[in-house]
């Protein structure tokens, strides 16, 4: 695998990783591999090719990330080899093999399911709010009521999860900037989705702000929470500073 260059397609059939609801839905990608070995043991093109696949969306950032510095890099190899086909006459690759690749990179499911919710699922930007349990969970029903599914996965990854009141390590911080950084550069390629999150972030900003005033969200969080939203570009510096003031922050 060549570092960070796994990405999504997208097309008119086709809007890439947007259109999905889970981790595990797959998207038209494309990724640059380099042929290592063949096993007929003959030697194989050593340039790298450009390879065009239908990716679980898990599966592709896990890929872009492995080596390359960013999103769960730290948590992956420095390196990665999936399976491929490889033509016998021209020894060049023709395709990847998708289900032995997915086999094979089980282990590091978790780590890129939870990227792909943190920073591309639909409701990324509410997830990243929404921290802690028993703050503003209950109104998401009103807010994502057309989205069932990803409402259930969010309430089933904050059942349980610790009260947390102290705040955010500078590593922690730096890891959110890095994953919204990686948010920014898919939505640049997706302004429509761009736009859909950002109504969502404006709309709901003004509400979570409240909750901080009410001192039952974290104030870090919150600044926090702007931090990604900004740096993803969903808002602009003079509207999280709005958002600041409105929670009392400034």
């Amino acid at each position: 695998m060549v570092p960070a260059s796994t990405g999504n397609v997208g097309g008119e059939l086709d809007d890439g990783n947007f259109n999905n609801f889970t981790a595990g839905s797959r998207a038209r990608s494309a990724t640059r591999l380099i042929a290592q070995s063949a096993e007929d043991g003959r030697p194989v093109a050593s340039d790298p090719q450009r390879v065009t696949c239908s990716l679980p969306n898990w599966m592709r950032l896990v890929l872009h990330d492995a080596g390359s510095g960013y999103g769960q890099a730290a948590h992956l190899p420095p390196e990665l080899s999936v399976p491929v086909h490889i033509d016998q006459a021209t020894r060049r690759i023709v395709s990847l093999d998708v289900d032995a690749a997915e086999a094979e990179l089980q282990p590091y499911r978790a780590l890129g399911r939870r990227e792909w919710k943190e920073t591309e699922a639909v409701l990324a930007p509410v997830r990243q709010a929404v921290k802690l349990p028993g703050t503003v969970a209950r109104e998401l029903p009103g807010v994502v009521r057309d989205w069932r599914t990803s409402l259930s996965e969010l309430k089933s990854d904050l059942r349980g999860t610790p009260a947390r009141n102290e705040p955010l390590t500078p590593q922690e911080l730096e890891q959110r900037r890095q994953m919204a950084l990686s948010a920014r550069q898919q939505l640049q390629s997706n302004p429509k989705q761009r736009d859909k999150l950002r109504r969502q972030v404006l709309q709901h900003g003004p509400g979570i702000a409240a909750t901080v005033v009410a001192g039952t969200y974290p104030a870090h969080e919150f600044s926090a929470w702007l931090m990604t939203q900004e740096v993803s570009g969903l808002i602009t510096e003079q509207e999280a500073a709005s958002l600041r003031d409105a929670a009392g922050l400034s």
